[in-house]
């Protein structure tokens, strides 16, 4: 708002000292015009990539451990790092252009006020103007033009994404997410091992598992029930190594799960939380885990999940954007989404965290159809779920109480040995037997 008076001062001054700081800021004002001009389209494509970015760096984060539990790590943070490297090459095409412009208009202020000294000095000699006129004109010039100057160099301003790329490189960076032992290991079979298994919670000598001690042969499914908070999902997240234990032993195929590189281990395990996260993508390449897509197998897990004919009814079929900036989904789409990436590469160890949450009747269907085939082929499921019908397909179950495994043995054995406790757990079951000699005191006590 000083510009107009500092100009008008100059031109008390001298009319023609005034003529040539109104020249000097139309010519300054057109510079950020075009600034303007020439930075709009780069600088609105630089504030949504960056929105983009981190955005997908959220759902990263959010989704970290679905990311390492199914080998996700590198190939999402390489997807990241392809987008960022196009941010960074369109900000440094806005920064170019912004850094030349703003060279241009200090260049140009350094010239009239050189101009309006020359021409002062012209009219001391001349004695239309003292000396410290002069100087003052120079003075109020430089001061009418600054502003004008500065907002050129914050008409549009540069914002960068290093806060969440240095997030998400902590994030990455974790040595259990990106170790590389340099030794390819044989895919496993399926054969799962617990030997005196805790874990307690971090900077507590809380144990949320307790002494967890079970095998799971190659080839079996093994069901997993227990009230809320027994410890199922944390047993869960023990299993495919999103978790180490805090003592005992987690093994596959006799190797300890925390062990295995996580970019190995998870193309070998399948795994379904019960918090769902799809990623910034399509729905092909959440199928197939961020890598690059395989068609072939992509339709077959979505084929195998039964979800092939769900997928083709949406806007684009399998290249449909899922994420933030892409379709809405439901919740049960979004889950058999994620039961077909866990079959994705035909895994040996499969472990579903109440995979029927939020499916429909055909959705339920569906999974129990999934087990059966998994089963059929051999592949080693471990099923969290409080429905009796997909428990149907489990060869052992184990029983959860407060963090340990109170009962495992044959579903038959365990769900007849609960007996009417089961209900309280699974669906009603047919049958009620009696608790045998080993049931738990406090299960005796309910019945």
């Amino acid at each position: 708002p000083w510009t107009p008076v500092f100009l008008g001062f100059i031109w008390l001054l001298h009319p023609a000292l005034g003529l040539v700081g109104i020249a000097g800021a139309v010519l300054l004002f057109c510079g950020a015009l075009a600034n303007d001009f020439l930075t709009r389209r780069k600088s609105q494509e630089a504030t949504l990539g960056l929105r983009r970015n981190q955005a997908a760096a959220n759902q990263y984060v959010d989704g970290a451990e679905t990311l390492r539990s199914l080998g996700m790590s590198e190939p999402a943070l390489q997807r990241w790092e392809e987008k960022q490297h196009s941010l960074m090459t369109i900000q440094a095409q806005l920064l170019g252009r912004t850094t030349s412009i703003g060279s241009l208009s200090r260049s140009l202020r350094l010239a009239l006020q050189v101009a309006v000294l020359g021409l002062g000095a012209y009219f001391v000699l001349r004695g239309e103007l003292t000396a410290g006129s002069m100087i003052a004109a120079s003075i109020l010039l430089s001061r009418a033009l600054a502003p004008i100057e500065r907002s050129i160099g914050a008409w549009r301003s540069l914002i960068t994404a290093r806060t969440a790329r240095r997030s998400l490189m902590r994030l990455f960076a974790d040595t259990g997410s990106r170790q590389s032992s340099g030794v390819t290991l044989p895919r496993p079979q399926g054969r799962l091992m617990l030997e005196d298994a805790y874990y307690y919670a971090p900077g507590t000598q809380q144990a949320l598992i307790n002494k967890v001690s079970f095998n799971v042969v190659a080839g079996e499914t093994c069901g997993v029930i227990g009230p809320s908070g027994s410890g199922k999902t944390t047993l869960c997240r023990l299993m495919v190594g999103i978790l180490r234990p805090s003592l005992g032993h987690v093994r596959l195929d006799g190797a300890e799960v925390a062990s295995w590189p996580s970019d190995q281990l998870g193309m070998h395990i399948g795994y379904v939380p019960q918090q769902v996260e799809l990623f910034p993508g399509t729905i092909a390449e959440n199928i197939g885990r961020l890598r690059d897509v395989d068609s072939a197998a992509v339709i077959a897990s979505a084929q195998l999940a039964g979800i092939h004919e769900m997928i083709l009814r949406m806007p684009n079929g399998y290249q449909t954007e899922v994420g933030p900036h892409g379709a809405r989904i439901s919740r049960g789409q979004r889950q058999r989404i994620a039961l077909a990436r866990a079959l994705f590469g035909n895994p040996s160890l499969i472990v579903l965290d109440e995979p029927n949450t939020g499916l429909d009747a055909d959705g339920e269907m569906a999974l129990f159809n999934v087990l059966r085939l998994l089963k059929e082929r051999g592949c080693t499921v471990i099923l969290v779920s409080h429905q009796m019908n997909l428990l149907r397909t489990a060869d052992h179950v184990v029983f959860m109480f407060d963090g340990g495994v109170k009962m495992f043995g044959t579903r038959d054995e365990v769900l007849g040995a609960l007996g009417g406790q089961a209900r309280r757990i699974t669906m009603p079951i047919p049958k009620r037997v009696k608790n045998p000699a080993n049931a738990p005191a406090d299960l005796k006590a309910a019945e």
